[in-house]
């Protein structure tokens, strides 16, 4: 968008008027909720493509990841693996150790599958929601922004994956390259959304500042 077409929209703006704080706070959420969706899937994406690209087995990765997301809420019990949540259990108690190996999709449920989505897209909308607060208030050009999405999908990955595992220990054996790739594609995707309304946050500031010296 050019400087001519980034003031009639301002001036549109401008002529629409003060937005109640009610009407600004759901449109951000619904902003928050949209661009987390769209982040989460297309990471989520990325991560089974980068799988199949490097020879791991797509149904059961996935499969033992969404019983590992899903045990946020049911516990780590729920993973049928005694070794899940001990020093040192690993790849090794989320392979096979206990009645069913987490890699094995003979043993879909869909509750889990339900209960993984839940949570995976509930951590998407936050980090987005965080990411749209910075994003309403940065002024780079599209390349300064795309590395600043992908720093802050690879601090995602330093909470997620070295910050949550102090409580949900079984998460470590998802740590590796395909993971922080997927986090920084996360990071990105959400800079590229975050552009938008920082666009409109910034033509709403113009628009008041120019009414306020006309004044």
């Amino acid at each position: 968008m050019d400087k001519r077409q980034a003031g009639l929209a301002c001036k549109e703006q401008a002529g629409a008027g003060p937005r109640p704080w009610a009407q600004r706070f759901w449109r951000f959420a619904a902003w928050a909720v949209w661009a987390g969706f769209v982040a989460g899937t297309l990471a989520t994406a990325v991560q089974i493509f980068l799988w199949w690209l490097s020879g791991t087995p797509v149904l059961g990765t996935l499969w033992r990841d969404t019983q590992l997301t899903a045990a946020i809420l049911t516990g780590a019990e729920s993973l049928g693996a005694p070794g899940i949540g001990t020093p040192g259990s690993g790849a090794a108690g989320l392979g096979g150790v206990g009645p069913a190996p987490l890699t094995d999709v003979a043993n879909w449920q869909w509750r889990v599958l339900l209960l993984a989505t839940l949570v995976h897209f509930t951590l998407s909308t936050i980090y987005a929601a965080i990411a749209m607060l910075f994003a309403r208030r940065q002024r780079f050009g599209l390349g300064p922004a795309l590395l600043a999405g992908a720093a802050y999908g690879l601090s995602i990955y330093t909470v997620n994956l070295y910050g949550f595992t102090l409580f949900f220990p079984w998460f470590d054996v998802t740590r590796g390259w395909v993971t922080i790739i997927a986090h920084a594609v996360f990071g990105i995707t959400l800079a590229v959304m975050g552009r938008y309304p920082a666009r409109a946050g910034a033509c709403g500031k113009r628009s008041g500042s120019q009414r306020s010296q006309k004044a």
